[in-house]
């Protein structure tokens, strides 16, 4: 997966799986998990569409 970082370049998005159970989740590709600081400015709601995409 990639996103935008801002300036118009993509970069690859790290997934990184905590379990072997969790792993098995990310694999069938049916659920995300976000953790997002309300005062993050790297989250734009077009990135966060973007990322749910």
């Amino acid at each position: 997966m990639s996103t935008d970082q801002g300036d118009g370049c993509m970069a690859a998005m790290a997934v990184t799986p905590l379990s072997g159970r969790c792993a098995e989740v990310v694999e069938r590709a049916e659920h995300a998990c976000f953790g997002i600081s309300p005062f993050n400015s790297y989250f734009s709601t077009a990135r966060i569409r973007e990322l749910a995409a």
